[in-house]
Order: structure tokens, then C-alpha cells, then sequence
């Protein structure tokens, strides 16, 4: 019960957040982030690492996303989860893609996705349709990733192309 309030609570997090911080000109458009706690990617990361003494590899590089991205957050959460939050962002367009990493025993799992898929090694993945968002979630070994973004542009090949370089 307690893991299906918080990815609801979750998908509310992700319509906030693009409600708030995706669209508009507004000049302190950085400032907004980072008094809601998010850092550079790189910070994030090493955070990350730092608590949970294990290596992200392959994040996605701006030019992997399938939108023009003009700015670029992360954000470590110390609590429960210790997860990591990478966000791909275009000011202008409002367009929005993330990436939340967390530990595997703090796995979070999809009741109930749109679609499960299998990569090439026969490992699972979960979609799910939510609204504006389209959610992509797989495991590694030592990780649990949910993707997300707004943009109509991102097909699953996309989500599928952008794991693939995260599981190497």
C-alpha cells in the first residue's frame, strides 16, 4: 500500500514540477531549482555515490536527449530512498526529461504499467502513460532507473537507446 501512495505521490511530484519549473521566461529560472535543492548533475552524482559507495556509469550526455536541453540539474534526496534525480530541461518549450536512480532494495515497482518490453539480454522494462508523461523504468544490478519526459517527441526506442547506454 505504502509503495503505490508514493509512486502516486510521485506522478504529482512530476506535474508539479513541470507546471512550476518547465514553461515561461522567467529570469531566475536557475534560482528556482536550486532553492528547491538541485545542484549540478555532477554534485548530485557524486553524492549519490559518495552515500551509497557505488559508481553510476553512463548518465546521459544533453545531446542523447531527444530535445534541445538549455539547462541542467540534480538533486541527491538523503532520506529514505537516497535517490538521485537528473533533469534534462528546455526552458522555452517546457519540455522536460528526468531520470531518478535509487539503490535496487529500494525498489519501487509499477502495478500497474501500459506496456513490459524485454531488452535484448532479456531483461524487463515497464512503461507506463501518465497524462503528458511517458515513464520508462528498468533495473540493473545495483540500481533501479525510472525515466520520464513530457516532450511528445520520445518514443520507447528512445527510452530503450538511452538505457542501453546506461546499462553498459
Amino acid at each position: 500500500m505504502g509503495k503505490k501512495i508514493f509512486v502516486l505521490i510521485f506522478f504529482c511530484l512530476i506535474f508539479v514540477a513541470t507546471s512550476t519549473y518547465g514553461k515561461g521566461n522567467n529570469d531566475n529560472f536557475e534560482k528556482i531549482y536550486k532553492d528547491a535543492g538541485y545542484t549540478s548533475i555532477e554534485e548530485a552524482i557524486n553524492s549519490f555515490e559518495k552515500n551509497n559507495k557505488s559508481t553510476i556509469n553512463n548518465i546521459p550526455k544533453q545531446t542523447d536527449i531527444p530535445f534541445k536541453v538549455t539547462h541542467t540539474f540534480g538533486q541527491f534526496d538523503k532520506t529514505k530512498s537516497k535517490d538521485v534525480r537528473i533533469e534534462y530541461v528546455n526552458k522555452d518549450s517546457g519540455e522536460l526529461f528526468f531520470i531518478l536512480v535509487y539503490p535496487s532494495k529500494n525498489h519501487i515497482p509499477i502495478t500497474k504499467p501500459d506496456k513490459i518490453g524485454k531488452f535484448k539480454d532479456n531483461k524487463q522494462y515497464k512503461i507506463v502513460k501518465e497524462k503528458d508523461f511517458l515513464t520508462f523504468q528498468f533495473q540493473s544490478k545495483e540500481f533501479s532507473y525510472i525515466m520520464s519526459s513530457n516532450t511528445k517527441n520520445i518514443k520507447e526506442e528512445d527510452f530503450i537507446k538511452i538505457a542501453n547506454s546506461i546499462k553498459k
